[in-house]
């Protein structure tokens, strides 16, 4: 990055921060998260009316996707932009919400995972403001009322993400839920930090800019190479056909526990590694009978303007 663009970065920075930094923070995790979990958020809110207006400040100390209505409203993937892997900085996107907001339920969903493998009380915090056309104004921030539960991703001990997607409720952004596979979260509010910063409008972020097929692929006894002629950082994605429930697939450190669906994909989330030569490999069967697809999502960063 070109010291012209990290002094802009920096300018913008300073006037998209918080003006004042001796509020509390309202700091929820999973009480009982370890190192590698991946964490589901939610919590529903009832509104008299479609607001005026409505922001949505986001924190946390690893990466996040945010859902409003069951509306990836993220814009980026994987939120915020760290410059390494291992930096737990607490850092937080305000989004303007007001179009996806409806009079009364609505569903505030945050999916959370640790940038690297460490323990935190810090995962999320969530402050909500926002205004009726008639002035009243309401606030919502995240507590013990939000509801949080494992993800059916998690970190593995390389720091890659293996995934079991037959865990995973089918609409764990809506009001379709059950509840009883979830709990309370734990609040730990603390003040705001000197290194804590939140952005909107413009700042760092990080996209998907080329989506490419491999070239050529092997066949070895350890699985099938899928061959990129230009290295990338970023995901692999693989679609499958005809996998059996419950069979494993490894891709380049990724793990993935097939679900027995006609058709099923794997693709990070969270965690963007550097790749070239794929190795893929698929436990008791032969790889070409069920790879349908493999595809490079190559992860870039830019200047994100406006929400």
């Amino acid at each position: 990055m070109s010291r012209l663009f990290h002094i802009l970065l920096l300018l913008v920075a300073c006037a998209s921060q918080a003006s004042g930094q001796d509020f509390c923070v309202p700091w929820i995790s999973f009480p009982e998260a370890d190192d590698a979990m991946q964490v589901w958020f939610r919590e529903e809110i009832e509104l008299d009316e479609a607001p005026r207006y409505a922001t949505l400040l986001v924190m946390t100390s690893g990466r996040m996707e945010v859902f409003v209505n069951e509306r990836n409203v993220s814009t980026d993937v994987m939120m915020p932009c760290r410059e390494a892997i291992n930096d737990t900085t607490a850092t937080g996107i305000r989004f303007d919400i007001a179009r996806f907001l409806h009079p009364g339920t609505n569903i505030i969903a945050v999916a959370y995972s640790p940038s690297a493998r460490h323990s935190t009380t810090r995962q999320i915090a969530v402050v909500l403001r926002g205004a009726y056309n008639n002035g009243c104004h309401f606030a919502v921030d995240s507590d013990e009322g939000w509801l949080c539960r494992p993800a059916s991703t998690s970190l593995t001990d390389e720091g890659h993400e293996q995934s079991e997607p037959a865990l995973m409720p089918m609409k764990w952004t809506s009001d379709d839920i059950d509840l009883a596979r979830w709990v309370p979260s734990r609040l730990c509010p603390e003040p705001f930090g000197e290194e804590d910063e939140w952005f909107e409008g413009c700042y760092e972020a990080e996209r998907v800019a080329h989506v490419r097929h491999a070239d050529y692929f092997d066949i070895e006894p350890e699985g099938i190479y899928y061959v990129f002629n230009e290295p990338f950082i970023g995901w692999v994605r693989v679609t499958m056909r005809g996998a059996k429930r419950g069979q494993r697939v490894a891709c380049d450190g990724q793990e993935y526990v097939c679900t027995g669906q006609t058709d099923e994909q794997t693709c990070g989330r969270f965690v963007a590694s550097p790749h070239h030569r794929v190795l893929i490999s698929v436990e008791g069967d032969m790889l070409p009978d069920i790879i349908a697809n493999v595809e490079a999502l190559e992860i870039l960063p830019y200047f994100h303007q406006n929400f």
